[in-house]
């Protein structure tokens, strides 16, 4: 149930959202891109196949490398929800480095 709640705003909230952004840093759209096609692979597995994703170290680092760029991209365009998203993105997937047997967020 919280996989559903959480793909939900995801997918009806946050991605949305940071499409209709007006982006400052290249890195910024292409991160978005592959934020989405990862979700829309996740949301492939984990309701069609029934399965969950383990992600290996690498995907991780990628991943605190996007938070980094969500910072940076809010911090050049002066929004402070993209800094909060990155600030959230780097919690989850450090986290999910140093403890692996947990989930990312909750």
């Amino acid at each position: 149930m919280k996989n559903i709640i959480f793909d939900l705003i995801l997918f009806l909230i946050i991605f949305p959202y940071l499409i209709s952004q007006n982006h400052i840093l290249i890195l910024f759209t292409l991160s978005i891109t592959l934020l989405l096609i990862c979700h829309i692979y996740i949301l492939y597995i984990r309701y069609y196949k029934k399965k969950e994703i383990k992600w290996s170290i690498c995907s991780e680092i990628i991943a605190l490398f996007i938070g980094i760029i969500f910072i940076l991209e809010g911090l050049y365009s002066k929004n402070n929800i993209l800094i909060l998203f990155g600030i959230l993105i780097l919690i989850g997937h450090i986290r999910k480095v140093m403890y692996p047997h947990l989930s990312y967020y909750y």
